[in-house]
């Protein structure tokens, strides 16, 4: 980590005020998982299952234990993210193949995969400002040690005939461990920040929104990442062997260390609330990198610290129920409550002691 951020996290914690005397510490687990094409289970499980349309699919993950002063707290975290995104022809390549399902002869699949991917532990200074009619504005500050990386992409042609394989890809991809061509790869250690910003704006006794934005800004820096580029091409190189066509895939390319600077996907949800006594509705809409998840929930509030809530997301089609009892939260949402045909899972804990 460079000193100029420490000099700038130091300087953050200092200037916050020291207003009253109100401690809470909190144990949260937020996991959020969706698979388009695959199910979840499929997904874990070398894309067992059926096979549906769709050209994502990403889990988030993060356990946090906080402890908050007033406007300010300070967190011990550990995620772990993985985004994948590629078009039809490449799920369905992938999952012919996992599936021992011949491919459908001369016709040219289009390979195109994104991938994102980091494991990460580290600590988290964060500041609320508040202002009039309840509303507020907080920025986290989250300092990364990262241990697992992947970050790449793969695209070009993939084609067989009733007699040859013609292929013709490009790999360009950093890891911490090569998938691919198994390589021995030595141990890399990342390390970086990601600036997360929330607020809450009371328009009147009945009318709220509020936002979040995960990994505003993001960077993770490897400075002895491995790599791999590397090209196939079986075009050009074709010849004839005992009066038969020959096709054999050239594969050129290098492997080798360098610094490296990856950038994490923002993720936002932005929401408005309307407020009726005991009962609450909101609409609120998710999005990641290009995906756009659209939501309505329903909340009933019986007492000052007991709620029941429940939701609908449009895109994954999940269905949610929560239960806040004082301290403790709960939410589940899924789009089926068979493991084998889930692709959509959100599970989302948390405990809260305030003294």
């Amino acid at each position: 980590m460079s000193k100029k951020w420490a000099v700038c996290t130091a300087f953050f914690i200092l200037s916050m005020p020291q207003l009253s005397k109100a401690n809470e510490i909190s144990l949260e687990f937020d996991s959020l998982t969706y698979s388009e094409p695959y199910t979840i289970d499929g997904l874990i499980n070398d894309l067992r299952g059926d096979l549906s349309s769709g050209n994502t699919a990403f889990t988030f993950n993060e356990l946090k234990l906080s402890y908050q002063k007033n406007n300010w707290h300070i967190a011990l975290l550990s995620r772990a993210d993985y985004l994948l995104k590629f078009n039809a022809d490449t799920a369905e390549l992938f999952y012919q193949i996992e599936n021992g399902v011949a491919l459908d002869t001369d016709r040219k699949y289009l390979i195109d995969l994104q991938a994102e991917h980091i494991i990460a532990k580290g600590v988290q200074f964060g500041y609320q400002w508040q202002f009039d009619n309840d509303s507020w504005l907080s920025t986290d500050i989250s300092l990364l040690k990262a241990s697992k990386l992947m970050s790449g992409e793969l695209y070009g042609s993939w084609q067989e005939t009733s007699t040859e394989q013609l292929t013709d890809l490009s790999l360009d991809y950093h890891y911490s461990k090569d998938l691919l061509f198994k390589s021995p790869v030595s141990h890399a250690t990342g390390t970086g920040i990601a600036i997360d910003v929330a607020g809450y704006w009371q328009y009147d006794e009945n009318y709220s929104a509020d936002f979040t934005i995960k990994d505003l800004f993001s960077q993770i820096h490897w400075s002895d990442a491995s790599y791999t580029r590397v090209t196939a091409n079986s075009i050009s190189n074709v010849s004839i062997v005992n009066g038969q066509l020959d096709v054999k895939p050239i594969l050129s390319g290098y492997t080798g260390e360098e610094r490296y600077k990856q950038k994490l996907p923002q993720r936002w949800l932005v929401g408005v609330n309307y407020r009726q006594r005991k009962h609450s509705f909101r609409s609120e809409i998710f999005y990641v990198s290009g995906y756009v998840f659209p939501r309505l929930k329903y909340q009933y509030r019986p007492t000052l610290h007991v709620k029941y809530s429940t939701g609908y997301d449009f895109k994954s089609e999940a269905l949610s129920l929560g239960l806040s009892y004082y301290g403790l939260d709960l939410n589940l949402a899924t789009d089926s409550l068979s493991k084998k045909k889930a692709h959509s899972l959100t599970v989302t804990a948390a405990l809260k002691l305030a003294f």
